[in-house]
């Protein structure tokens, strides 16, 4: 089922259209929290009537216990979906969260290190889980936007053959001592900003190559890009541009891990974002064309989304990107025949998914987010709290996502 996951996606990636994805789709959203996967609630499909068809999730809350992930992922699973997990790691040697660079846990945390037990300990958390959910497969971002400086496995912390080493020795770990063969591994690296000089282009991409932990450890190469809206069509093409390349040179899919407007959705004319996606992902000229899927982040409540719904101004332009029928959605007949076909689903029946003879687009919306969902929470990301707005995993609305990815 792994390998068919990797054919799968690589078969994407030279399809006309993407598939979607959320972070924490399922798990919050503007008017519902949902940690034990119990209400079949997403913002995407409040918005649109489907879910989306990437699940964007963190080994980080799976770790803490903070939901039934295992339930989350099987759901998903029975939706047609793809996992794609991130990993917000704490520092292995103070426990403090990932923006914490004390010591150096890059070395540390290797067999003989002082943060060894801790980081076996995180690491056989998600070995447990990845039993559970056998033999649905997991994409793993790990150390993901490592060309930047802002975590403690990036470039001002973690010199190039101690990231390697890391890498290498997590990925063996998890593969080879515990025996877990549903991962693939994805290189996710830092954007290229359009206002960065030549000298800060050629430090990502010398960062993106020099710490490249190697083919045999990698199955798709990609990265993180957000952006205001003035630059964000220019940031994204050279990213694009320069990550992707890598990947094509490399024969890895082609994955945009997270993106989005900087600061999530809250301005007047954010839902103009939606538009600028969708121009700079149908250009045939543009590598990002060749995207077997993207992902957008968290919906935490209504003042900090990235999904609009019916009733905010940005939803005209979300669902003009919907109905394009570009980003695919659940049902989408040409991934479930590209999954079915490679393997990753093992039935023959449609029904399993709910595939039907419908497209992507969708012309309104069968939401019931505000009414049905406004009763569980008001918010999530009880402990996101905790992210640095210099890196942008944040709940709030002051700096939004990606400030410096």
């Amino acid at each position: 089922m792994t390998e068919g996951l990797r054919d799968a996606l690589m078969e994407m990636s030279e399809e006309d259209g993407f598939l979607f994805g959320h972070h924490m789709t399922t798990y919050s959203g503007q008017y519902f929290e949902d940690t034990e996967s119990k209400y079949d609630h997403s913002d995407v499909q409040n918005a649109t009537g489907k879910f989306p068809l990437v699940y964007g999730f963190d080994f980080a809350k799976v770790i803490e216990g903070k939901g039934d992930f295992v339930a989350h992922v099987q759901d998903a699973y029975k939706r047609g979906g793809v996992m794609s997990f991130m990993w917000l790691t704490p520092n292995p040697l103070n426990g403090q969260d990932s923006y914490n660079k004390t010591g150096n846990p890059c070395v540390e945390l290797q067999a003989g290190g002082k943060a060894n037990a801790q980081w076996l300990s995180y690491l056989d958390s998600i070995s447990d889980f990845l039993q559970e959910i056998y033999p649905i497969p997991v994409v793993f971002r790990l150390f993901h936007e490592m060309t930047g400086w802002w975590y403690w496995w990036g470039t001002h912390t973690c010199a190039t053959d101690d990231f390697i080493d890391a890498w290498q020795y997590t990925v063996d770990y998890l593969k080879t001592t515990k025996g877990n063969d549903n991962l693939l591994m994805f290189y996710a690296t830092s954007r290229i900003a359009s206002d960065f000089t030549k000298y800060e282009q050629a430090n990502v991409t010398e960062a993106m190559t020099s710490n490249y932990p190697g083919n045999d450890y990698v199955d798709a190469i990609g990265f993180d890009c957000y952006d205001n809206l003035t630059y964000y069509p220019e940031s994204l093409n050279a990213t694009c541009s320069e990550i992707f390349s890598f990947a094509q040179e490399n024969d890895k899919i082609p994955i945009i891990g997270e993106t989005g407007h900087t600061a999530g959705m809250g301005c007047e004319n954010c839902g103009d974002w939606f538009t600028e996606f969708l121009d700079i992902m149908t250009d045939e000229n543009s590598l990002c064309s060749k995207a077997a899927y993207a992902i957008t982040w968290e919906n935490y409540n209504p003042g900090n989304f990235y999904i609009p719904l019916e009733n905010q101004k940005q939803y005209t332009g979300a669902m003009e990107f919907f109905n394009s029928g570009k980003p695919m959605l659940q049902h989408d007949m040409t991934w479930h025949g590209a999954a079915r076909g490679a393997g990753y689903f093992t039935n023959t029946s449609q029904d399993d998914y709910g595939v039907s003879d419908t497209t992507t687009s969708v012309s309104s919306n069968t939401s019931t987010s505000s009414s049905s969902s406004s009763s569980r929470s008001s918010s999530s990301g009880d402990d996101d709290s905790q992210a640095s707005s210099s890196s942008g995993h944040s709940s709030s609305t002051s700096c939004g996502k990606g400030c410096m990815a």
